[in-house]
Formats: C-alpha cells, sequence, structure tokens
C-alpha cells in the first residue's frame, strides 16, 4: 500500500542537504512509540538481516540549493510518497498525521494538507518502472569491501535475493517466486544521507528498469522498494509510462 502526504507551512520550507534522513525521522516520530522503537531496533527479521519494510520518496517538489549553506528551499507545500506492505505503518502514520497537534519537519513546523491512500496496484509481467529514489545494491567485493552492484546478472540476482529474503521476513514463509530486473537507461548516482557532521554518501542506480515477475511478487517488490537501504528512502519506484 502506497500512501501520498502533503504537508504545508507558513513560509518557504528549507531543509539541509540530506534531508531523506529528516523525511525518515518523521516518519519514525509519526509511529507509536513502541511500534516505533521495535521497527528501528529490532525490526522484522531474516537470519542476521533486519528489515524495516517501508520506504518513501524524496519531496515530490522541487527544490532550489543554497550551494553556500547546503540548503534547499521548497514551497511552502510539499508532498511525499510512503510505502510499506505492513498495513500498521501506513495505519499509525497516517491516525498520528491526523490527530497530531504540531509537526515538525527539520526545524520547520509544518501541517497536514492531506492524506491520501493510493488506489491498489495490479501488475502484468513483464513492466517497464522509473526509480524515484535510487536503487542502492551492494556486492562483497574480491578484496572482502562491498561495493556498489554494477548492472547485470549479478545485480539482478542480488536484487531477487533481497527481495525474497524481505517476504520471509515479512509472511514467516518461504518465497515461491523470484524477480529479474534488467536496465534499460540508467545512471550512477551518489547521494548525500543525514548531515554535514554526520552523514553518508550512498551509491546507487537511478532510471529505467524493466522488471519480470509474478504479479504478487511485483506488488511486493512496489510496496517495499528494490534492494538496501529502503527506510532511508532508497528503492521506491514507479510504474513507468512513456
Amino acid at each position: 500500500m502506497r500512501l501520498k502526504v502533503e504537508l504545508v507551512s507558513n513560509s518557504s520550507i528549507k531543509l539541509k542537504k540530506g534531508f531523506l534522513r529528516t523525511l525518515q525521522g518523521l516518519i519514525y516520530n509519526l509511529l507509536d512509540a513502541p511500534y516505533a522503537s521495535w521497527l528501528h531496533n529490532k525490526g522484522f527479521q531474516y537470519e542476521k538481516r533486519k528489515f524495516k519494510l517501508f520506504t518513501f520518496s524524496s519531496i515530490l517538489e522541487k527544490g532550489r540549493l543554497d550551494k553556500k549553506l547546503n540548503v534547499f528551499s521548497f514551497p511552502a507545500k510539499v508532498s511525499f510518497y510512503l510505502s510499506s506492505p505492513v498495513d500498521w505503518i501506513l495505519e499509525q502514520v497516517a491516525r498520528n498525521f491526523v490527530t497530531g497537534e504540531e509537526l515538525f519537519l527539520g526545524n520547520n513546523r509544518v501541517f497536514l494538507n492531506s492524506i491520501a491512500i493510493l488506489p491498489a496496484k495490479k501488475f502484468s509481467s513483464p513492466i517497464k518502472i522509473k526509480s524515484m529514489n535510487p536503487i542502492a545494491m551492494r556486492s562483497t567485493g574480491d578484496d572482502g569491501k562491498y561495493k556498489l552492484c554494477e548492472p547485470g546478472e549479478k545485480f539482478s540476482q542480488a536484487i531477487n535475493r533481497n527481495l525474497q529474503k524481505k517476504w520471509v521476513a515479512y509472511k514467516e514463509e518461504d518465497c515461491p517466486y523470484e524477480l529479474k530486473i534488467e536496465p534499460i537507461q540508467i545512471k550512477r548516482t551518489a547521494t548525500w544521507y543525514g548531515t554535514r557532521e554526520k552523514g553518508a554518501v550512498i551509491e546507487g542506480w537511478q532510471g529505467i528498469f524493466e522488471l519480470s515477475g509474478e504479479p504478487e511478487f511485483l506488488k511486493f517488490a512496489y510496496d517495499v522498494g528494490l534492494g538496501e537501504r529502503n527506510s532511508m528512502g532508497f528503492g521506491i519506484w514507479s510504474e513507468w509510462e512513456c
């Protein structure tokens, strides 16, 4: 399931570079405290892996970057998508958005203008998609260090295994499906995540891809996101309309 959230402020909304972390913080703050703590510290587990099973887009409106201050200026009305197969995550966020008396996005006091449930998607295979935020997927190199997967068979296999693990973590049953992803028109990206003092560069792939798989598995990939670092805002995608 996917929500579209629209926020308004009394003036231009200003966010520091790396503001995906700010959006993530807002989402956690809108969960009931015990659930937020459980999701952040434990989450849905597959062996030693821990998954949060939600993802979100960047702000949909275009912002203007002040390169000296590393601050984006957005309109007073902004929106973003929040996506998850876990109903209680979206239900709590929606409820607490509506009942919350005061909200902050970074240092900006904001108000909920609207929140909408997007119509349920029905997918057929293959499907062309567009990454809304970069898809990050790492593999272990010969030196034992993680590095960004290059598009190709290894990339597709890694994306598939990652999605299967999320399926098992969420449904607590073996995953009977496989996913294949092929690049069509993509570029390598580097996204700053976090603050200037405490942050990191996250590499990923942005652009158009083709997905093949069972409709139920494609729907799960749509809800949970592709690749790694989904709860940091990476891997969210939409159907590509030529």
